[in-house]
């Protein structure tokens, strides 16, 4: 079994342009160019492995904590939200018009930064 650089290369090639990590591809368009088969084979080979190829791992999302809103008045509650990064929503419940009875997810949970907190909003007697 003889190593063929020109088979090597032109795998390499076909590999990367699926989008492989580099370090991946290397190591995956090695395999194709060691086994004695026909180009065209070989080239359908490290297409394949390089669409099966795991893919590379997600950035870590920074969390936040959910800050204490609860009694605030929204506007007050929005603007907690936004200096903790995150976006505020809203949803309407009996309580006193105005004032934040509750949030979703609750004080303290950690949540994705950019992600959103429903403030439950008093809207007064609902009927």
């Amino acid at each position: 079994m003889a190593f063929n650089t020109m088979r090597f290369l032109l795998n390499r090639a076909v590999i990367r342009r699926q989008g492989v990590p580099e370090a991946d591809t290397t190591r995956l368009a090695l395999v194709p160019s060691l086994v004695e088969m026909p180009l065209a084979t070989s080239l359908v080979v490290a297409t394949v492995v390089g669409r099966n190829a795991a893919p590379p791992p997600a950035p870590p999302v920074e969390q936040v904590v959910v800050p204490k809103v609860v009694g605030q008045t929204e506007a007050s509650a929005k603007a907690v939200l936004e200096k903790s990064g995150l976006e505020a929503g809203h949803e309407d419940a009996p309580g006193t018009k105005g004032q934040v009875v509750a949030s979703r997810p609750k004080e303290g949970d950690l949540v994705d930064k950019g992600g959103t907190v429903v403030l439950v909003v008093g809207a007064g007697d609902l009927k």
